[in-house]
């Protein structure tokens, strides 16, 4: 599953407001179970981060309040 959109930063370290972002959710074993979020362009000024076998092989994805 993959989520992009536009947010507000605070503070504004990745550039102007809004600024782009990607979640991306792999289902387990397609790599590893993993979630990584990307903020702004890491190849110029952005974020991206990712972590690794999620949950112990169960991603549980459930609707915001």
């Amino acid at each position: 599953m993959v989520v992009t959109g536009l947010g507000s930063a605070t503070p504004a370290v990745f550039g102007p407001n809004p600024v782009p972002f990607t979640l991306t959710v792999n289902r387990p074993g397609a790599p590893n179970n993993t979630i990584t979020l990307t903020i702004g362009n890491p190849a110029v000024l952005g974020f991206s981060t990712t972590a690794f076998n999620v949950g112990n092989g169960e991603a549980v994805i459930t609707p915001c309040p």
